[in-house]
């Protein structure tokens, strides 16, 4: 989760020779600001191919509008 404005970054975490992001870039990592879905697929040299995804959420309302400032469940 990031504050609205924040940059995170988004490793596919696994070695290969291509990568391709739903976001249309093809590097190993992404930074992303916005909230959503995000899936990569990472082929590496035989062919061999895999799908992962992340959700990114965006919100820093950590505490509640009641004046108490601490996590409620």
């Amino acid at each position: 989760m990031a504050c609205d404005g924040e940059t995170i970054t988004l490793d596919a975490g696994t070695e290969g020779v291509t990568y391709q992001w739903s976001t249309g870039e093809d590097t190993p990592t992404i930074d992303v600001t916005d909230a959503g879905w995000y899936v990569v697929t990472v082929t590496n040299f035989t062919g061999c191919t895999t799908i992962d995804s992340a959700f990114v959420s965006v919100d820093c309302n950590l505490y509640p509008q009641d004046g108490n400032k601490r996590w409620h469940s």
